[in-house]
Parts: structure tokens; sequence; C-alpha cells
């Protein structure tokens, strides 16, 4: 639940991208996860126009002050999310 450290994330997903590659080069997924939310994922579009795929996990940015799931937090970050992504094509596609 922390915020994200935008400067060393580009570091580590350098490291890992040159070192393992991404899925779309037969390598390993790549994923950033914690401290998420519709607000902060908007931070992340230039990392997926460096590596289109990359994914994201959200879970503490999408809950409400009980822990629950909080459906318009959750329609939000979808929402954000979907404007940052590539739209996959079959030339983007990853392999799971």
């Amino acid at each position: 639940g922390q915020p994200i450290d935008l400067v060393e994330a580009a570091r580590v997903l350098e490291t890992l991208y040159g070192a393992f590659g991404g899925a779309k080069d037969g390598g390993f997924g790549i994923g950033i996860a914690g401290g998420l939310d519709s607000a902060s994922v908007v931070d992340l579009k230039r990392f997926f126009d460096w590596w289109p795929d990359l994914s994201i996990d959200a879970e503490s940015g999408v809950r409400d002050k009980q822990d629950a799931l909080d459906g318009e937090k959750a329609r939000q970050f979808i929402y954000r999310s979907c404007g940052i992504m590539p739209i996959r094509t079959s030339e983007t596609t990853t392999t799971p």
C-alpha cells in the first residue's frame, strides 16, 4: 500500500527486462503491484510505452476503510488503466 517510487521502479524494471525479457519475448511476465490506485496508475503511462507487456495489480487502492472492495474505486482504476495501457493486437499479445 505504499506509494510507488517511479524512478526506482524504472531502474528495477529496466534491470528485470534486460535480464529476463518480457513475456512477449518468451521471458517472464513482469508486473507492478503495491500502492496503486486510480490516481497513481496514470503515472505509469511511460512504463507501458517502454514495456507494453507490463502488468499491474491493485489491492489496497481499490478498498474502503473497512478493507472491503469498493466498486467505484475499482471501476475508476480499470477505467484509468485502460487509458494508459497499449491496445493488444495479435502482434502484441503476450503468451500466458
